[in-house]
This record gives structure tokens, C-alpha cells and sequence, in this order.
């Protein structure tokens, strides 16, 4: 087991992708805090977790509520002494409305798919820095790296172009990463992130026609759906000390469709 003795905090992690993680991370040995708005999901997987032996705890977790943040990295710590690994998987992605065009809107998914990892880290970070040690894993996503939009409407000058909320965050994302790993690198701390491509999860069969779904793992090199599983040995691999000299990268997970580089 890879992370036999290690505390992580896994964010969004009551379903999806962050589920996912949590379950492997529990067979890989480590003690899981599931944090999430859905406290009866989190519970759930919390005791799925624990089915597999290591300690496991569901917390409520607001990303972009700075004191709730606060509060789940200190409950962690009183409960198991330290915080050695935090995923940032929290995102509106569910729930996301693509025809949302409002200010506000747009406010509202940066301070969650954005800002909420910017202040989860904040949470843990001075506890990691205690222990001159930890490892900081954002979630990304190809959707940073799609710049073409496709079809635009030119005839009405006064329509407003698409919002690009979530696309913006999560190049946010992959940014933050960058500069976390460089303030954070001389106290011990990695900082890394995954960039999933379009992943087969109850969110993206609500949000991405079926008829798109399809044609999209034929653009991919390796021609297979990606499941949420198939991110979960990256993960692992971020969090354990096969990683310990990697920072600041951020991995794209997608059977090769985005190729960066």
C-alpha cells in the first residue's frame, strides 16, 4: 500500500471523480476526510472507505467559504494529528449552467472551481509547513486548453460572447499550481495538478449531449472512455514520494486527446 500511514483531504469527494479518489486512496492505506456540501453523500463514501480498513471521516466542506475551509483542515488535524495530502476536486460541474451569462454567475464558479483551491490550500498550508511536508494535488482539466469555441454567432452584435466560466477557472487551476509550487518548495511541499479529459461521470452524461459523447473518444489516441478510475493512479502516484521531485507540473489524464508539450 503507497500511502499506508498518510492523511488525506479530499475535496468534492462525495461522488465522481473525487469519489473515486477516496476510494483508492483508502486501498492504498491512507485515512481519507471526505469533504463535501453533500454531507449524506460524503457520509456514504466515508463508510465505503472505512470498508476497506483505514480511518475514514466526512466532513462538510464550502470551498469558498474561507472559515469552512479553516475549520476542515483543523478538524483533520485534531483528529489525526496532520494533513500529508490535499486534493482540490471540489467544482460546480454537476450543477454548472453552460448558458449562464451573468456576472454573477461567473463570480460564483471562480470562487469555487478557482478560489476554493486557492483557499483549501491556504487551509492546510501552514500545517504541511509545520511538518516540512506535503503534497498539494489540484484538479485541473483539459477544457483550460480548448480555445476554439466552435460556432459563433456573427449576425447580432449586441449578443454577449459565451461565458467560459468553468474553462476559465480550471486555466486558473494550472496556473495556481505553478505559483503554489514555487512558494511552497523550499518548506517541502509539492504542488502538482491533473488535467482529466472528458470524463464518464454522472455530471458529464448530464451536461454533454450523448451524441457528442461518442465522437469525442474517437479524437483520442487511445480510443477508450475515461472513467473516473482512470485518474486515480495518477493521483497516487502525486501523493506518494514516487513524486517527491516533481512540482509544479500539471498532468494531463485524457488517452490522448490534448497533448501539451
Amino acid at each position: 500500500m503507497r500511502l499506508a500511514g498518510k492523511t488525506a483531504i479530499i475535496t468534492g469527494a462525495a461522488q465522481g471523480i473525487g469519489k473515486a479518489y477516496a476510494l483508492r486512496f483508502a486501498r492504498e492505506g491512507a485515512r481519507v476526510v471526505v469533504a463535501d456540501l453533500r454531507e449524506d453523500g460524503a457520509e456514504s463514501v466515508a463508510t465505503e472507505c472505512r470498508s476497506l480498513g483505514p480511518e475514514a471521516v466526512a466532513l462538510r466542506l464550502d470551498v469558498s467559504d474561507e472559515a469552512s475551509t479553516r475549520e476542515v483542515a483543523e478538524r483533520t488535524v485534531e483528529r489525526f494529528g496532520g494533513i500529508d495530502i490535499l486534493i482540490n476536486n471540489a467544482a460546480i460541474y454537476y450543477d454548472l449552467d453552460r448558458t449562464e451569462n451573468s456576472l454573477a454567475y461567473f463570480n460564483r464558479v471562480l470562487s469555487v472551481n478557482l478560489t476554493g483551491a486557492w483557499l483549501m490550500s491556504r487551509a492546510v498550508e501552514r500545517h504541511m509547513k509545520r511538518q516540512h511536508r506535503g503534497k498539494i494535488i489540484h484538479q485541473s482539466s483539459t477544457a483550460a486548453y480548448l480555445g476554439n469555441v466552435g460556432m459563433v454567432e456573427t449576425e447580432n452584435p449586441d449578443l454577449p460572447m459565451p461565458p467560459f466560466h468553468y474553462s476559465v477557472a480550471k486555466i486558473g487551476v494550472s496556473g495556481l499550481t505553478k505559483y503554489m509550487a514555487g512558494a511552497l518548495g523550499p518548506w517541502g511541499i509539492n504542488v502538482n495538478a491533473i488535467a482529466p479529459g472528458v470524463t464518464m461521470t454522472e455530471a458529464t452524461k448530464k451536461i454533454v449531449p450523448e451524441e457528442i459523447l461518442g465522437p469525442l473518444v474517437m479524437f483520442s489516441a487511445l480510443r477508450k472512455p475515461l472513467q473516473p478510475e482512470d485518474l486515480t493512479g495518477t493521483a497516487v502516484y502525486l501523493a506518494s514520494e514516487d513524486s517527491d521531485m516533481m512540482t509544479g507540473q500539471v498532468l494531463v489524464v485524457d488517452g490522448g486527446m490534448i497533448m501539451l508539450g
